[in-house]
């Protein structure tokens, strides 16, 4: 499940479609490369927002973080979707693997 909507869905909403049309909505008199690190940070915010808001502030703000990284991820690997994919999985499968065995810290 993890894998499938979070991981594939979530990336290709939030970095797939959203990354990209902010990128081309944006003015192009702006840099290119202005206008895909404009694009991620608020990628970034609205998946914060958006697909996270019942974890509360502090998941919202984590989640932003993360969701930078996952952007990052993406371009730079020449927006290639499968390495936002991977690392959004694996982070996700560990997640649920230190919260199974116990280990999270946050989860009581």
């Amino acid at each position: 499940m993890v894998w499938t909507v979070e991981a594939f869905g979530e990336e290709l909403v939030f970095r797939g479609f959203l990354l990209n049309t902010l990128q081309k909505v944006l003015p192009n008199k702006v840099p290119s490369k202005v206008r895909w690190i404009t694009a991620l940070l608020m990628s970034s915010v609205i998946f914060g927002f958006v697909a996270h808001t019942y974890q509360g502030r502090f998941g919202i703000i984590i989640t932003g973080i993360m969701g930078l990284g996952f952007g990052a991820v993406y371009l730079l690997n020449q927006r290639n979707l499968w390495y936002s994919i991977l690392t959004h999985g694996l982070y996700d499968t560990i997640g649920f693997i230190l919260v199974y065995l116990g280990l999270n810290p946050n989860i009581k």
